[in-house]
């Protein structure tokens, strides 16, 4: 593992606990990726607060938005694979944007809509899982490679994208 971002003291301490060599960042503003090793995996839950019916579903307005900062890692990692979540709230405030940012540099990416009764749990509680893939490794530049983006035809941008409601969710038509 290469670093924890939190910044909820008890989460750190729970993590302290558990992984005690790993490195926690308390501000994803202040996280830079600057090793010239792989990453294979990037995982992390957006701060959901923007998107949530819990809140003001100010989305992108929110200051707590946060994928800019995740994007932003994901470009200077450039990990092969990505798993987001984040709750319902994001599909029809924010999702469309996440999927074609992660297209645009080169990942192909598959959408979930799971309850936490799927893994066990007691409660429904419907969580957006965003599963990403990429063949690049970390010596290609997936985002200034310009012939590479060009080749990224399938649902790279919002008039390729078609989406359909199910179940209230917008989902994409292709998968």
């Amino acid at each position: 593992m290469v670093a924890f971002v939190e910044q909820d003291e008890y989460c750190q301490k729970v993590l302290k606990k558990h992984w005690a060599d790993v490195p926690i960042i308390d501000d994803i503003k202040e996280f830079r990726y600057d090793k010239a090793e792989a990453i294979d995996l990037l995982t992390g839950g957006f701060p959901c607060q923007p998107f949530s019916q819990a809140g003001k579903q100010r989305g992108k307005n929110d200051d707590r938005y946060l994928w800019p900062e995740m994007l932003r890692v994901i470009q200077e990692a450039k990990p092969r694979w990505i798993i987001g979540e984040n709750v319902p709230g994001i599909i029809n405030m924010g999702l469309e944007t996440t999927v074609l940012d992660l297209e645009g540099e080169g990942y192909e990416v598959e959408l979930l809509v799971l309850p936490a009764a799927s893994v066990g749990s007691w409660h429904k509680r419907l969580r957006v899982w965003i599963v990403a893939h990429s063949e690049c490794g970390r010596r290609n530049s997936r985002s200034d490679n310009a012939e590479e983006r060009e080749n990224i035809k399938v649902g790279s941008n919002k008039e390729d994208r078609q989406f359909r409601e199910v179940e209230g969710f917008r989902v994409n038509k292709g998968g």
